[in-house]
Parts: C-alpha cells; structure tokens; sequence
C-alpha cells in the first residue's frame, strides 16, 4: 500500500508532503493474472497495479480505463 501511495503522489506532484488521508485507499484486488489492483478513494480517476517478484514490489499508478498489455 505504501508504494500505491507514493506512486499516486508522483503523479500529483505532491510526493508525500501533504496529509495521508488525501491518498486513501478504497480496494484492493488481485486480477486473474497475478497482479493487484488498488484503487483510490479520492482520486478515482487513478489506479495502482502492482505486481509481486521475489522480494520486491514493482508497480505503476495508471489511470484508471488503462490496461496493461504483457
């Protein structure tokens, strides 16, 4: 959840400078290939997708009617 947050801050240009409220998250969920999706409950425009390779999380905060194509 932590890099969902700072991923959105990155895109508002904010970075984490501002209260952690304003970057609540409202779900989360796993798709059916693996990755997990998150999505904001203030900026619902947005949506983080993130994916769990060994020891570290890779992951992008994307608007949220795009899709990623492998």
């Amino acid at each position: 959840m932590w890099t969902a947050k700072e991923s959105l801050g990155k895109i508002l240009k904010t970075g984490l400078m501002v209260s952690q409220r304003i970057y609540e998250i409202k779900s989360i969920s796993q798709n059916g290939e693996g990755f997990y999706v998150i999505e904001y409950k203030n900026f619902f425009q947005y949506k983080y997708i993130s994916y769990i390779y060994q020891n570290s999380v890779i992951g992008l905060c994307i608007p949220k009617n795009s899709e990623l194509d492998r």
